[in-house]
């Protein structure tokens, strides 16, 4: 095998990607929108997570007139809405997250991954 050969393997088994997960749950809304975009680099996939949850917060009418609105930035999340403090369907409000992902060239086997229900 050349060391070409080699070398494309090694990197397909470091291969990382950036996942960027969107939810927004609209007012007395039953279901959660939910987005997943992957990006090739962490810097990509902060940016989007940014421009993303800033423009959930900003197109949101509800949001914007009320008097409890956050917008909370973290390094790989950002939550926003109105009423951080109570937990019901009567208030907008949505998170975004980036996190990495291994990327497989190979087949694991036939085990389920920890934390996977079925």
């Amino acid at each position: 095998m050349s060391s070409t050969k080699t070398s494309r393997r090694e990197d397909k088994k470091d291969t990382k990607a950036w996942i960027l997960t969107i939810v927004f749950s609209p007012y007395k809304a039953v279901e959660n929108s939910m987005d997943c975009r992957g990006f090739v680099s962490k810097k990509l996939a902060k940016g989007a997570m940014k421009r993303a949850a800033w423009r959930l917060y900003k197109n949101s009418r509800i949001i914007q007139k009320a008097d409890d609105k956050y917008f909370k930035v973290r390094s790989r999340e950002i939550q926003f809405g109105e009423s951080p403090g109570y937990d019901d369907y009567r208030r907008e409000f949505g998170f975004c997250t980036i996190k990495p992902l291994k990327l497989e060239s190979e087949d694991s086997g036939d085990e389920i991954p920890s934390g996977m229900e079925i």
